[in-house]
């Protein structure tokens, strides 16, 4: 055991054994789809590993073109190239990046008060704690307010009757980055709405290329076809005119023989 181990925690490791990371990390993202254009091959939605180049702009590919050294447009097989075995959307990384940005702005009016947990870190001891007296009990409800907020236990605050002007800041801020988020969203959206519209128009003028040239092969068979019943009907009247004159000279040699 002490010698597996041995074998197995070595530095470096032993290179029978340096393929069994990678063997894993290929198995983990077997499934993992990423909804991206290869600009190698131009399939549009991959799994496994996802490459993107760091000089060209938005250049990625999938791990068959990556491993076979296809590329294509400017991009070259010595650019530096980074690997991925996960997707995240646009649209979740900007917001993710606005709200972290958002929240290193220093707020004004932001409380120093210092923040407790919600549980004591030790339990209280509440054997010692002496019952009220019926003195105490039929004073006026104002003093014994006052006595129970200055009887407080230390760390303990009585909670306010008006919020803060922080925490409606705070909850101004927040609604704010919900507001641009869902902006952003729709925005986003509608882009790709009007992406998903080209394409059709695109995939419609492109059969309308189709139809066009059918229409033309159409057209050059009926021509063709035209000519041949043409031909056709001079080589019948040929033959007619054969088959004529055949039975003149058959009918002459009878009569010559006679």
């Amino acid at each position: 055991m002490n010698t597996f181990l041995d074998v197995m925690l070595a530095d470096p490791c032993p290179p029978c054994l340096m393929w069994l990371p990678l063997l894993h990390r290929m198995a983990s993202v077997e499934h993992v789809c990423h909804p991206v254009v290869c600009d190698a091959c131009q399939v549009r939605s991959f799994t496994g590993f996802r490459y993107k180049c760091q000089r060209c702009t938005n250049y990625q590919l999938c791990e068959q073109c990556f491993w076979r050294g296809r590329t294509s447009s400017t991009h070259s097989n010595e650019h530096e190239m980074k690997e991925y075995s996960s997707y995240k959307s646009p649209t979740k990384q900007l917001a993710h990046s606005i709200h972290k940005s958002l929240r290193c702005v220093p707020m004004p009016n932001r409380s120093t008060h210092p923040i407790f947990p919600e549980r004591p870190e030790r339990p209280l001891d509440l054997a010692n704690i002496v019952p009220m007296t019926p003195t105490t009990s039929r004073r006026r409800p104002s003093e014994v307010m006052n006595d129970w907020t200055s009887q407080m236990l230390p760390g303990q605050y009585p909670y306010p009757s008006v919020l803060p002007k922080d925490r409606s800041a705070n909850v101004e801020e927040n609604v704010n980055e919900r507001t641009l988020i869902a902006r952003l969203e729709e925005e986003n959206g509608e882009m790709m709405r009007e992406m998903e519209m080209l394409k059709q128009q695109q995939e419609l003028e492109n059969t309308d290329e189709q139809l066009d040239g059918l229409r033309e092969r159409k057209a050059q068979l009926e021509d063709k076809m035209r000519v041949m019943q043409q031909t056709r009907r001079q080589l019948m009247q040929q033959l007619e005119v054969l088959m004529s004159e055949l039975n003149v000279s058959y009918f002459c040699h009878v009569m010559d023989s006679l």
